[in-house]
């Protein structure tokens, strides 16, 4: 009797000590396939997916790996000669396997990207996507003369929880990893769009 007490006192304390996932790991390779392993994830990290998606074709699995969830439900949106989506999502069970959001939310962000110039003027109006609800602004930092200047990389939508934040160690793309997201308040509701139109239509009709 006392050794099975004992062993519930055991399993007591492991469940309370919290307990590690199974999930997949892997990267995808030319042929758009994420062929891996299952791993043991480390305590409290979870099922990571990220993905990215291409004007409104369907979002690519890009990588499948365990992550913290700081790392969950991230979302980023600008327009690179085509519009482009990072994303991230995440499940809490074993081996199981994240999908995607890809549902318009009635919000829009002007939007422009430069990898290569400080110039980056929105020509473009973005519509966001899922967890999207905020305006960014992403700028790449550097000293002239012992005097830091910000450069304007990218605008567009993105999800709160990277707002005022370095995108290092987020699904942020290569070229945006190392810089700061700034966010310049909520998007913009198609409703509120709709209604500046008209007002500037109405402006210009007036003589």
């Amino acid at each position: 009797m006392t050794r099975v007490f004992t062993l519930v006192c055991v399993f007591a304390v492991l469940l309370h000590t919290g307990y590690c996932l199974t999930c997949y790991q892997c990267n995808t390779d030319k042929f758009n396939r994420c062929l891996g392993r299952l791993v043991k994830c480390p305590e409290n990290y979870i099922c990571f997916s990220g993905f990215l998606q291409k004007e409104t074709n369907y979002p690519l699995l890009i990588e499948r790996k365990c992550a913290p969830t700081s790392m969950c439900n991230q979302s980023l949106s600008f327009f690179n000669g085509i519009k482009i989506k990072h994303s991230s999502s995440c499940c809490s069970t074993e081996n199981c396997d994240p999908s995607p959001t890809n549902e318009g939310n009635g919000l829009f962000c002007p939007s422009c990207s430069t990898e290569f110039s400080s110039e980056c003027e929105p020509a473009k109006t973005i519509q966001c996507t899922g967890k999207e609800d905020s305006c960014f602004s992403v700028f790449t930092l550097h000293t002239i003369s012992y005097d830091v200047h910000e450069d304007l990389t990218a605008r567009g939508c993105v999800s709160s929880n990277l707002c005022n934040t370095y995108l290092e160690g987020t699904m942020a793309p290569g070229f945006l990893n190392d810089k700061k997201v700034k966010c310049a308040g909520s998007a913009i509701s198609s409703n509120r769009i709709h209604l500046l139109t008209l007002c500037v239509l109405f402006l210009f009709s007036c003589k």
